[in-house]
């Protein structure tokens, strides 16, 4: 197999970097965003995490904790210190830690574990923009390090664990993406200790360091509260299933091509590397899988745990094919040899490329006026103006797409109906928002329940239309993406 070290570690670290920052910077704020805004200036004003709603007119004051208090008051001061445009460059910081741990914990050729990470990262792109779960995607990429060392070396590295989900547990409700990779390792681990390929002490310590991450998970504002929120956020509801982050991934999309790529390059360096897959590999494999196809939102596990098994696989493949056990893949060798020569210039010829997009891609991000306009985009900017100049009396209906980004412009002066928050709100209430927001035939009875004064609705809609044609409404305020509809 051709040594890989002098020509190609310099331009393959230099490709990882530009790939990582060219794949992430694009500029995506997404409108769920003001709501984490939202919880983190209430927590800078008052100094405490959050522990009752404040922002909604029909459940103020009900019992509401925000696990994702450190992130939160992280994407508030960066948003108030540079706008939107600091916003951009988070998930580039934070994919550059993340895929530098990830990267660690792989192993053969230098080009081999750039690819492989570079393959996680592109399926990152899905989910890359500033939310609390940039924290999981960092915080992920450690546990997937930690326990990876541990597999090879042994030792005491795993009680690094705890720390990490202490940590975790106070940045984001995805903390329990920790456990999934620590059950995953544990049970292969016991399976391969049945087979007589680990000791059960090490399975024992395994298991007692995640006792201690149980535990360590309590240390936050909520104690064990916190579990309360995450189960929450697991549970099925009809406005979380709305929630594009835990829908399934759309595979007509093009993006998704590129998690497609990297599910299929594992399968096939697997196939060809000749070397059985461990049961732990195979656990977190399939687990991960699992959980991206159903949310979206879990690709960030996929991509955490596939490069160091695609690098592994993927070193065996290659010698596989320079040492000729894998014939029909041997007479691509001479070619190989001839062309050798041209592969350093290659390599970083593919670096000054990916370094153009990204630095073109950064350059629109970082931008202060277009990422300001890209983050409103979509979003009842016009209609905010003007609520906000007329104080209208009375509560508010509004969608929950729009409910971050209209708390964000209007309180404390005006509290809004409904927001992403899924876990806050009961299923009757739901099921009435539903009602109201398709403009079904009880529309006008759930506007009398709650005492709606003042609805905003999305130009266009079955809602908008019936509200300004009801007797005692008039319209206040209409452009192309919203109006405002009032009683008289």
């Amino acid at each position: 197999m051709p040594r890989s070290s002098s020509p190609f570690v310099f331009p393959a670290v230099a490709l990882l970097l530009c790939g990582l920052a060219a794949f992430t910077a694009h500029g995506a704020v997404h409108a769920r965003v003001f709501s984490h805004l939202n919880s983190g200036a209430w927590i800078a004003a008052h100094g405490q995490a959050p522990a009752a709603d404040v922002f909604t007119h029909d459940f103020a004051g009900q019992a509401w904790r925000s696990p994702g208090w450190l992130s939160e008051i992280g994407l508030y001061i960066v948003y108030e210190r540079w706008g939107a445009a600091g916003l951009n460059g988070l998930p580039v910081v934070s994919a550059l830690a993340a895929f530098t741990l990830v990267y660690a914990a792989t192993s053969g050729p230098v080009y081999v574990r750039v690819g492989a990470v570079l393959l996680g990262a592109a399926a990152t792109a899905l989910t890359a923009s500033a939310w609390p779960g940039l924290a999981s995607l960092v915080l992920g990429a450690a546990f997937v390090l930690v326990l990876q060392r541990w597999r090879e070396r042994g030792g005491r590295g795993a009680w690094a664990l705890p720390v990490l989900m202490a940590l975790w547990a106070n940045c984001d409700v995805g903390f329990t993406l920790g456990f999934a990779l620590l059950g995953a390792t544990l049970a292969g681990e016991a399976l391969r200790a049945l087979l007589g390929q680990q000791t059960w002490r090490a399975v024992g310590t395994l298991a007692l360091v995640g006792g201690v991450c149980a535990a360590a998970a309590f240390l936050n504002p909520y104690g064990p509260g916190v579990w309360h929120e995450a189960l929450s956020a697991l549970t099925p509801s009809a406005l979380r299933d709305r929630l594009a982050e835990w829908q399934s991934p759309n595979f007509h999309a093009r993006e998704m091509q590129l998690l497609i790529g990297l599910w299929l390059a594992t399968l096939a360096v697997v196939g060809l590397g000749g070397q059985p897959l461990p049961v732990t590999d195979w656990l977190l494999l399939g687990g991960a899988l699992y959980l991206t196809l159903v949310a979206r939102q879990n690709v960030l596990l996929l991509a955490l745990v596939t490069p160091p098994v695609l690098s592994r696989h993927g070193a065996a493949a290659l010698a596989a094919w320079w040492s000729g056990r894998q014939p029909w893949l041997a007479r691509g060798r001479g070619a190989f040899a001839r062309l050798r020569p041209l592969a350093p210039a290659a390599a970083w010829l593919a670096v000054l490329v990916t370094a153009g997009v990204a630095a073109v891609r950064l350059a629109r991000a970082l931008d202060p006026a277009a990422a300001n306009d890209a983050a409103t985009r979509g979003l009842p900017v016009a209609a905010a103006d003007y609520l906000a100049e007329a104080h209208l009396p009375g509560p508010l209906y509004n969608s929950h797409e729009w409910g971050g980004y209209l708390a964000w412009r209007l309180a404390p002066a005006q509290q809004i109906f409904v927001d992403d928050r899924a876990a806050l709100y009961p299923p009757a209430f739901v099921a009435d928002y539903l009602k109201l927001a398709g403009g079904g035939p009880e529309w006008a009875d759930v506007l009398e329940q709650y005492d709606l004064r003042v609805v905003v609705a999305p130009t266009g809609t079955a809602l908008a239309e019936l509200a300004q044609a009801a007797p005692g409404w008039t319209l206040r305020h209409a452009d192309d993406l919203a109006v405002v509809v009032a009683r008289d």
